[in-house]
């Protein structure tokens, strides 16, 4: 594990209060705010999180899109479906996290031709995949299935 994410796993582990946290060469930032409000004032007040490590109490799809959007490059998240992180892997995802509910796997791609090869094998398996960009106010569906 790199030393970022150690340090932004022990801030959340350090102080109860803390919902989420991320770490970039010894420069930290946590929040006790709840939900995505943290992610959302970071984007909005244009703090430079590119390349940093996050921890969070519990990641879903919008956070997830969130830290994509701030450039974090390694989020915490504590369980993965392993077929659905191995297919994601397979076709290439730069990273494959579950939700913090479980609800729902994702993956993070570079490029949109990769992430549609994932969705058309996840449909195989399962009932339900999409494909999204994200923009700058949240995300735009580019594949349903």
């Amino acid at each position: 594990m790199n030393k970022d994410l150690e340090q932004a796993k022990a801030l959340l582990e350090n102080n109860e209060e803390y919902t989420c946290a991320a770490c970039r060469a010894g420069e930290s930032f946590a929040s006790e705010e709840h939900g995505v409000r943290p992610l959302m004032r970071w984007l909005n007040e244009g703090t430079d999180l590119s390349g940093a490590s996050a921890a969070d109490r519990i990641v879903g799809k919008a956070a997830a899109f969130l830290y994509v959007l701030l450039g974090v490059r390694t989020v915490y998240a504590p369980l993965m479906s392993v077929p659905a992180r191995e297919t994601l892997r397979a076709h290439g995802a730069l990273a494959a996290l579950m939700t913090g509910s479980g609800a729902a796997v994702f993956g993070v791609f570079a490029d949109e031709a990769p992430a549609q090869a994932a969705k058309a094998a996840l449909l195989r398996v399962y009932p339900q995949c999409w494909v999204l960009r994200p923009e700058a106010k949240g995300a735009r569906v580019v594949g349903r299935g």
